[in-house]
């Protein structure tokens, strides 16, 4: 939990640096990566699955 927080406010404090047309692309790459980290960890957990 603390390193999702952690994670959380290193994403906003990148956003604050990056202009704002780069920004959208910026949180699609996130939600990509969020996506991916859940569906590794599901198969990580349920080895049967993969």
């Amino acid at each position: 939990m603390l390193l999702a927080l952690s994670g959380y406010r290193a994403n906003l404090c990148i956003l604050e640096l990056i202009n704002e047309k780069d920004k959208k692309n910026f949180q699609l790459i996130v939600l990509i990566l969020k996506v991916w980290a859940k569906s590794l960890c599901g198969c990580l957990n349920n080895p049967k699955n993969i």
